[in-house]
């Protein structure tokens, strides 16, 4: 039994064997390397499968009868997406209204609330692992660093049954990688680019493993620090790049092996 303690701080291929006419042992060997080339070929495509948990057990994205699209730490690297409005850009039928950094209002399928002042539930549930962060008037607790993170699921349609009722139009999932228990790990990313010409980005990462006792207790940091420079001016108030962003935290879980208890002794 697993305790984990969650803190946070803001190809297919066809193969075509040509029969043999003649009784001798190369067919056999040729059955025999065919089938082992076949096993290894499914074990490469198994290995590129994604494997999801969107409805609370694991399952290839394929098998699961839901609209589901799902990123793994190194596409989120690849596309650049650090946070919700890279996810609503790369999800099909998503869109975003963010006027601020904790008002998230996402569009799925068409249905949204625009409730902030009405205090309406907003129509797609935001979850970092188990909690939930979404909260009354499409805001969000914390915006979240996707960075050495597990998969993030954004599951379009209603999810009620397993979401609750604030995820009428669907539900995003930010499942995070827990701590290794045996072996020590770094990693560390940085992104700097410019939008335009004067607007420079800037963002840094790091994570940190470390097992506190071999199988038993471990620690996984992370911290991150953003500082992008707008690229939007403000003609009302004359202000230059005035969509400047400067974000920074981290989060920190710890996780412990806990032995199973005993069955309690009974007496025949």
């Amino acid at each position: 039994m697993k305790a984990k303690l969650l803190a946070s701080a803001c190809a297919a291929t066809l193969f075509t064997v040509t029969p043999a006419f003649a009784q001798d042992a190369a067919p056999a060997a040729v059955a025999a390397d065919t089938e082992a080339s076949a096993d290894n070929q499914d074990d490469a495509a198994n290995s590129q499968d994604i494997v999801v948990t969107a409805t609370r057990r694991a399952e290839r994205i394929q098998d699961v009868p839901i609209s589901i699209t799902a990123f793994r730490q190194e596409e989120l690297t690849e596309k650049g997406i650090v946070g919700y409005e890279g996810i609503a850009r790369e999800t099909p039928g998503v869109v975003l209204n963010r006027p601020t950094q904790n008002f998230n209002n996402f569009t799925s399928r068409g249905i949204a609330t625009n409730g902030y002042n009405a205090n309406l539930q907003s129509s797609v549930a935001v979850y970092i692992d188990e909690l939930p962060v979404s909260t009354i008037g499409n805001t969000t607790v914390v915006d979240p660093n996707l960075f050495d993170v597990e998969r993030v699921e954004f599951l379009r349609g209603p999810q009620g049954t397993l979401f609750g009722s604030g995820s009428l139009s669907g539900a995003l999932r930010i499942l995070t990688r827990s701590p290794d228990l045996n072996n020590f790990d770094v990693s560390a990313l940085a992104d700097l680019g410019f939008t335009g010409s004067d607007s420079f980005r800037q963002r840094y990462n790091l994570m940190l493993n470390m097992p506190v006792v071999n199988d038993k207790l471990g620690i996984r940091a992370v911290g991150f620090y953003r500082n992008e420079e707008g690229y939007l001016d403000n003609v009302g108030t004359g202000v230059h790049n005035s969509n400047t962003l400067i974000d920074w935290g981290g989060r920190v879980i710890v996780e412990a092996d806990r032995p199973a208890l005993h069955p309690p002794a009974r007496l025949l």
